[in-house]
């Protein structure tokens, strides 16, 4: 009997106390020491709020730099007191959707109200890290040429979301109150100035655009397989590195 525990014991210490990540379901061939990416969930001071932070990567210099910019993002959560001591509400979902190949990338979603004219809900405020540099990496560099080349790609990410929008205009049809009877907000014209939020996953590139509050309820989230960005793809870049 005595044998039985000990193994079983001997076992339990062999289960890590943090969330792994899940690098060999990412990636097509096995991770080294160098790709190996460890993070578990952290309390933000006393918000109630938990965020993914980084608990070993090989270089220790990286995984410094990226969990100082996580901090800088966490602190801004919550929300100051009013004259009355009422702190409003202030929400965060976060969960790492891709963490192989040297990517570390959360999909985070604030909704908060501190005040003001109107809360802000489901504002999508994701973080891709590269980790071969520590850097955060921003939506135009995954691209060889995004100006050159930003009609294309949005034709590619928003394919069903332009067609529709471009038979709403043809048909001379709008339904007012609804964000899929607009032919605007999907029309490459407005897709062209916006900036986008997007996350990596097991699935593809998650996109949505960053719409300001009057029309943020319009704004989808799609995931584009990353097999159709490969022409699109900067040499050497995150996008080239998860289609290796």
């Amino acid at each position: 009997m005595k044998s039985v525990i000990a193994t079983a014991f001997a076992l339990a210490l062999l289960v890590p106390s943090v969330q792994v990540a899940q690098t060999a379901a990412h990636a097509r061939r096995p991770a080294g020491a160098s790709d190996r990416i460890e993070f578990q969930m952290t309390a933000v001071r006393d918000t109630g709020i938990k965020f993914p932070r980084l608990t070993f990567y090989a270089d220790a210099k990286v995984m410094k730099e990226v969990n100082r910019q996580i901090d800088e993002v966490t602190g801004e959560f919550g929300c100051e007191p009013d004259e009355n001591g009422k702190k409003g509400s202030f929400e965060v979902r976060a969960k790492v959707e891709y963490a192989a190949r040297r990517i570390f990338s959360i999909y985070v979603s604030e909704s908060f109200f501190c005040g003001g004219a109107y809360p802000t809900n489901d504002y999508n405020n994701s973080l891709t890290f590269d980790l071969k540099t520590g850097k955060l990496a921003e939506f135009e560099d995954l691209f060889q040429d995004y100006e050159k080349n930003k009609t294309e790609i949005l034709k590619v990410i928003f394919a069903k979301q332009i067609e529709r929008s471009e038979k709403l205009a043809a048909a001379g049809q709008q339904k007012t109150g609804s964000c899929e009877g607009d032919p605007d907000l999907y029309s490459l014209e407005h897709l062209e100035s916006d900036t986008f939020a997007f996350n990596f996953s097991a699935e593809g590139l998650r996109v949505q655009p960053a719409w300001p509050h009057v029309i943020e309820a319009c704004a989808e989230r799609v995931t584009v397989p990353y097999e159709k960005l490969t022409k699109f793809a900067a040499p050497g870049g995150l996008l080239a590195r998860v289609m290796r």
